[in-house]
């Protein structure tokens, strides 16, 4: 997931830590549902009367 938006590993799990992001531990392992990405993304979309 990182790499698909371009973060570094620690970013995500600060949103994760922040609860800006939805995840399930499985041991070590921390899992994002796709509906909660698409969520976490969608919300951060820069609409076209807020760009620069």
């Amino acid at each position: 997931m990182a790499k698909r938006l371009g973060l570094k590993e620690e970013t995500i799990r600060t949103y994760i830590r922040e609860g800006s992001l939805s995840a399930y531990r499985f041991g070590n392992i921390l899992r994002v549902r796709v509906d909660d990405f698409e969520k976490f993304v969608e919300a951060r979309k820069i609409r076209r009367d807020e760009a620069l």
